[in-house]
């Protein structure tokens, strides 16, 4: 068994759930560990990327994946190992090792169908109470168009339910607003139900707001 590399493990990580070898493989950072052979790699992905070496014994619950895939012989000979990503497609590609004249090309499918109807059922959704509240946010806080901020985090409100820290966001857009009156009214139904969350940040936060709101 080999490290596939020098000194420290080599690593692959993976953002989302891939198939790997035909093997189903979680998304995760996995040490990249191999057999070769004259007619078949050994291919190991193991829960453990801290590694120096190969560890004396595997344990069998930090195996991920293994499996094995043939080598081939290359006609353009390599003085210094590669590790590439080739023969990429919408739906997979294939993590090549290739080194000297010996070439193994590890194949990977991702489940582009199911990531991209996803997304696409959620765009044509349209946006989503947080991504209304933090549109409101950015334009208070860069001082664009207040009304349509307001108008935002209204929406945010009504998809979501009343939540403290909108309404402290509301309060504060309010008050940037010069709506005083209405920016100490939804503090305080901020501040009754950060009391029942337990969040005395929020409580303060909006008691010294009500504070300093009183005297404008």
């Amino acid at each position: 068994m080999w490290r596939t590399g020098a000194n420290k493990a080599t690593a692959l990580e993976i953002s989302t759930d891939l198939n790997i070898g035909g093997v189903d493989v979680p998304a995760g950072k996995y040490a990249v560990f191999t057999k070769p052979g004259m007619s078949s790699w050994q291919v190991m992905l193991y829960n453990n990327t801290e590694l120096w070496g190969v560890p004396d014994e595997m344990v069998d619950s930090l195996i991920v994946a293994n499996f094995s895939v043939k080598p081939s012989k290359s006609t353009n000979k390599l003085e210094t190992m590669l590790i590439n990503f080739d023969n990429l497609r919408n739906d997979g590609a294939t993590m090549d090792i290739c080194w000297e004249s010996t070439a193994v090309s590890i194949p990977i499918k991702a489940p582009t169908d199911d990531l991209v109807a996803k997304t696409i059922e959620k765009t044509m959704g349209g946006p989503s109470a947080g991504d209304y509240y933090r549109a409101a946010r950015y334009y208070r806080e860069s001082g664009k168009d207040l009304d349509q901020a307001l108008t935002w985090m209204n929406k945010s409100l009504e998809m979501n339910g009343d939540k403290f820290w909108t309404l402290r966001q509301k309060a504060l857009l309010l008050a940037d607003m010069g709506k005083y009156k209405d920016a100490i009214t939804v503090a305080k139904k901020s501040i009754e139900m950060a009391k029942e969350a337990g969040n005395e940040g929020y409580v303060k936060s909006n008691e010294e707001s009500i504070t300093e709101w009183m005297k404008k």
